[in-house]
């Protein structure tokens, strides 16, 4: 499903940047350009990008309990 409409990006290409080492939402903006432009899907690609980080941690029998934390584009 697209998550940023503007750059293109789907959940999927959100979770492979996650799988690829992306540990936050900035490393995430940085791989994929997920809201980079107009901003309006930055909560749910955030949502997206810990949910990641959750299924990654408990599929390698680690823990997630946090959040990631969201950088301003450009930051």
């Amino acid at each position: 499903m697209y998550v940023c409409i503007c750059k293109g990006v789907t959940d999927r290409a959100i979770r492979k940047a996650v799988a690829d080492g992306g540990s936050s939402f900035a490393e995430g903006q940085k791989c994929t350009g997920v809201a980079t432009k107009c901003g309006k899907c930055t909560r749910h690609a955030q949502m997206e990008v810990t949910e990641a980080c959750r299924s990654l941690c408990s599929s390698s029998d680690s823990s997630f309990s946090g959040t990631l934390t969201l950088l301003p584009a450009g930051a």
